[in-house]
């Protein structure tokens, strides 16, 4: 009840990005959620807001564990999309996005998690 997004023009809680994902033909590939803890869950929502991504069918999600600088979010970000545009898979795009990181403390890079479609997930 406490989670959301912000928007270009208004908050988004979990409830309406599940509906916003539910009422589309057609689920997202990726969700990319860069902002801090996304991917941090409670017994109310187990992977936090990624999860919501999970349950309407979004084929990948990369979300956070913990909190992130800006810094280097904006630079995970711009280097995920650049090999993704390289031709490379979601998993290897943000290995490498990772790589390009690593000069930084672990905490910094290690905090981006990706989770894909599986059957039974």
């Amino acid at each position: 009840d406490n989670s959301y997004l912000i928007t270009y023009d208004r908050l988004v809680n979990l409830n309406q990005l599940y509906e916003l994902f539910l009422s589309t033909s057609i689920p997202p590939y990726l969700l990319m959620l860069s902002a801090c803890e996304t991917a941090e869950g409670s017994q109310q929502a187990p992977l936090g807001i990624s999860g919501t991504g999970i349950r309407t069918g979004a084929e990948n999600v990369v979300g956070t564990l913990w909190v992130v600088q800006d810094r280097i979010a904006e630079s995970f970000v711009k280097n995920f999309y650049f090999y993704l545009s390289e031709g490379k898979s979601i998993a290897e795009a943000k290995r490498q996005a990772q790589l390009e990181l690593l000069k930084s403390p672990p905490a910094l890079w290690s905090t981006f998690v990706n989770f894909e479609e599986q059957e039974n997930f």
